[in-house]
């Protein structure tokens, strides 16, 4: 049985900065209120959250946290997955940072590249920038032996990354020109199958809304 969580998550019906906070609720086993503003909502909504941005987590003693990098880290450290040692804590949110920089990417070619430059982008997200961070975290992996990035069990990190980069791919595969390389990379798929499949969390994943990303 879960635990019986007092927290409330707030985002919108995507994964995208909401999905890795959802799977670490069901990684620990720990129930939570998952809350999913529709888009057209959401100008109205804005003013009242702080920075004016979701996710959004409150823990029922009316504490409010935002920016959801802090969400996870608090909520890692909560539930014992955020790493053993200084260090192994420190090599998490450095994992966890080299995958938020590839959403940045992400969000640069999407919003800051001109359609005409969009083509050239493209292929050096799915060429280039993807297959280096894939290869970068399976190096990571086969030193460490144990299967997940840090340590001898799950972190967030893993949970972080799996979640991020399968959002990242998702949204490049919606793009008419997407050369689709994500199957070039069977160990990265083999890592992320067995993080997807982990206790609790294969639960979530075969049940959680069927979304494009």
């Amino acid at each position: 049985m879960a635990h019986q969580g007092k927290y409330r998550l707030t985002y919108f019906n995507a994964q995208a900065l909401g999905e890795p906070i959802r799977i670490l609720f069901a990684c620990a086993n720990f129930a939570f209120e998952d809350i999913r503003i529709a888009n057209e909502d959401w100008p109205s909504l804005k003013s009242k959250y702080p920075w004016d941005v979701l996710p959004v987590l409150e823990d029922g003693e009316g504490r409010v946290i935002s920016q959801h990098l802090a969400i996870i880290r608090y909520l890692a450290t909560k539930f014992g997955l955020a790493g053993k040692t200084d260090y192994e804590m420190a090599k998490c949110d450095e994992y966890v940072e080299a995958a938020a920089d590839v959403r940045n990417e992400l969000l640069n070619y999407l919003w800051d590249t001109d359609d005409t430059d969009k083509p050239a982008a493209l292929e050096k997200m799915e060429t280039k920038i993807l297959p280096s961070v894939y290869r970068k975290y399976m190096d990571i992996i086969k030193r460490n032996e144990s299967g997940y990035l840090v340590g001898n069990g799950i972190t967030y990190a893993d949970i972080y990354v799996v979640s991020i980069l399968e959002y990242v791919t998702k949204r490049l595969r919606m793009e008419p020109k997407s050369s689709n390389t994500f199957h070039d990379f069977p160990d990265f798929i083999e890592y992320q199958n067995r993080i997807f499949n982990y206790p609790g969390i294969k639960t979530w994943i075969e049940n959680r809304p069927i979304l494009p990303y």
